[in-house]
C-alpha cells in the first residue's frame, strides 16, 4: 500500500456515503414530486365532491390533504439540498415552497383574492410536474462515476 492509498482511504468511505445521500435525496425529490403532483388532483376531487354536495367531511379531507401537500413542498426542498441538485431545479423546488404558502394564505380569503388559491393549484400542478419529469430524466441516464456526459 502507497502513502498516497493510505491517505485517501479514510476519504473514501464519506465519498461513497456523499454520493449515497445524494441519491437517496434525488430519490426522495421525484417521490415528492410526482405525490404532489398526484395530491393537487385529489385535491380537486374533494374540493368538487364538497361543492356537489359531499358534505364537510369532503371540505375537510381537502383542508387536511392541503395541509400534508405543503409539508411534502417544504421536504421537497431538503430533498433538493440534499441531493445537490442543478440550479433550476433547486430554485423550482424553492418556488414551488413560495407559490404552496402563498396558496395555504389564500385558503383562508375571500371573494376575488381568496380565487387565486384554485389558480395557484395549477401552478403548483405545472412546477411538480417539471421537477418530476426532470428527475425522472436525469434517473434514466445514470451518470458513471468518472465518466464525463
Amino acid at each position: 500500500m502507497t502513502v498516497a492509498e493510505t491517505e485517501a482511504s479514510p476519504m473514501a468511505p464519506l465519498g461513497g456515503r456523499f454520493a449515497r445521500a445524494r441519491r437517496v435525496g434525488a430519490s426522495l425529490h421525484l417521490l415528492l414530486a410526482v405525490l404532489i403532483a398526484a395530491a393537487v388532483f385529489v385535491q380537486v376531487y374533494l374540493i368538487g365532491g364538497y361543492i356537489f354536495g359531499a358534505g364537510v367531511g369532503a371540505l375537510e379531507a381537502h383542508a387536511s390533504l392541503g395541509w400534508v401537500t405543503h409539508t411534502a413542498e417544504m421536504a421537497l426542498v431538503i430533498a433538493a439540498v440534499l441531493a445537490w441538485l442543478p440550479r433550476t431545479d433547486m430554485l423550482l423546488s424553492v418556488a414551488l415552497v413560495v407559490i404552496g404558502t402563498g396558496q395555504v394564505v389564500l385558503a383562508g380569503s375571500v371573494e376575488w383574492l381568496g380565487a387565486l388559491h384554485p389558480l395557484f393549484a395549477l401552478i403548483v400542478l405545472g412546477i411538480s410536474a417539471a421537477l418530476a419529469h426532470r428527475g425522472a430524466r436525469r434517473r434514466g441516464r445514470r451518470i458513471v462515476p468518472g465518466r464525463r456526459s
